[in-house]
């Protein structure tokens, strides 16, 4: 049994318990007192009247007392009822009187505890109550009081029946309702377990950025181990711009019109401690049979170490760019110029050989260049090991005194 069919299951027991009968009982007494003052009991013997009334008040109290209760023994606590109201139907109150109805209250707890078979059993007492009483108060058994005793005891089963219904039905509805509550709950445990799987930080609050509901990667991103719910997002989430001038989110998240992106925002955990963060704002807006909820739902991300790998990534492109346009900058003067000196009569060969060679060596040395890219790539891209070779400084030095002292 859930949580959910528990309390249902205790809201339902607590509205019959003892002590929630206590007081039908305490009316019961009271009817009995002021039918006596009023001459309408039908026995006037004064220690049968206040006896019983003396012994419903206390049998009341002591239903309050725990180490007095039957506990759970329903069946002992309805016996001892229908005994009560079968003394006071017979041997004190006229047994044909309004008092009975007293009886459509006592046969609905037999019904709920035990079905239509308690209902049954109530209504053939009471049938055996009436034929009793009437034999005691010596009343004739003629077609007059038959037929009275008769509308009385199909009032009473009538009422009965119908008062079951109606508090069937709303048991029934109850079920459905709680049935649904557990169905409610499951998704919603389950939305929580797929929001605690994530490795970005999820905080969802109402529209007033108080927070309702978050994952573990919020707390690890704030770098705590308390709760977060019921506190304001701007009060546990610290964040400012790139010029360290503070933002506050919910705020910000109210101006908005539709989902934003940002990955400029900064959140200061500590005074060393400052981190970039990719955030991802949208608004919600739910609607339910009991109003409409606004929220919004804040996904955040840290984004540090991915910024600064890109910043070094643009800083590199544009280091190997200049790198590659050096060499071939170099190696297209030196070509031309050996166009030059071929179309020249004059020109020695020698200095056509030399031009030659020197921007065969630039396109060697930029042959290198892609070659250490395409390895350094090929790294970045597996888990081949680097072969790691010595090599002479001087060797590098000359090369670049060679290439660029012309200059």
């Amino acid at each position: 049994m859930n949580e959910y069919e528990k309390e249902l299951k205790q809201f339902d027991d607590n509205l019959i318990r003892p002590t929630a009968v206590a007081p039908l009982v305490i009316i019961v007494a009271a009817t009995i007192a002021v039918g006596y003052f009023l001459n309408f009991t039908f026995t006037r013997n004064p220690f049968f009247i206040w006896g019983t009334v003396a012994l419903l008040v206390v049998f009341t109290i002591t239903t309050f007392i725990p180490q007095l209760q039957f506990t759970k023994l329903h069946k002992t606590y309805i016996t001892i009822y229908h005994l009560f109201l079968i003394w006071v139907v017979v041997f004190l109150m006229p047994v044909l009187s309004s008092f009975l109805m007293f009886w459509i209250i006592l046969s609905y707890v037999a019904q709920y505890y035990f079905k239509k078979v308690g209902l049954y059993l109530s209504m053939l007492v009471l049938a055996a109550t009436l034929a009793g009483g009437m034999y005691y108060q010596k009343l004739p058994y003629d077609t007059e009081h038959l037929i009275t005793a008769v509308v009385w005891f199909v009032s009473i089963l009538s009422g009965s029946w119908v008062f079951s219904s109606i508090i069937s039905g709303t048991l029934q509805n109850r079920g459905l309702l709680a049935n649904k509550m557990i169905r409610a709950e499951y998704e919603h445990q389950r939305i929580l377990s797929l929001i605690n799987g994530m490795s970005d930080s999820v905080i969802a609050t109402d529209e007033n950025g108080i927070i309702n509901i978050y994952n573990s990667a919020s707390m690890e991103l704030l770098n705590t181990n308390t709760g977060l719910s019921n506190q304001s997002i701007d009060d546990v989430l610290h964040l400012s711009d790139i010029n360290r001038q503070p933002i506050k989110i919910i705020e910000y998240a109210k101006a908005l019109k539709n989902p934003v992106a940002r990955i400029d925002l900064y959140i200061d955990i500590d005074k060393n401690d400052r981190r970039t963060l990719g955030i991802n704002i949208s608004r919600t807006t739910l609607f339910s049979p009991i109003g409409q909820q606004k929220g919004y739902t804040f996904v955040l991300r840290d984004i540090t170490e991915e910024k600064s790998l890109r910043e070094e990534r643009d800083d590199f492109v544009s280091v190997v760019s200049h790198e590659l346009r050096t060499p071939i900058a170099v190696a297209e003067a030196n070509t031309a110029m050996a166009q030059l000196q071929v179309k020249n009569p004059n020109a020695k060969q020698a200095d056509i050989d030399k031009s030659l060679n020197n921007a065969h060596r630039q396109i060697l040395f930029l042959s290198e260049m892609i070659n250490d890219l395409a390895t350094l790539s090929k790294a970045e891209t597996s888990k081949n090991k680097i072969e790691i070779e010595k090599f002479t400084v001087d060797e590098i030095l000359n090369e670049l005194d060679i290439s660029f002292r012309p200059k």
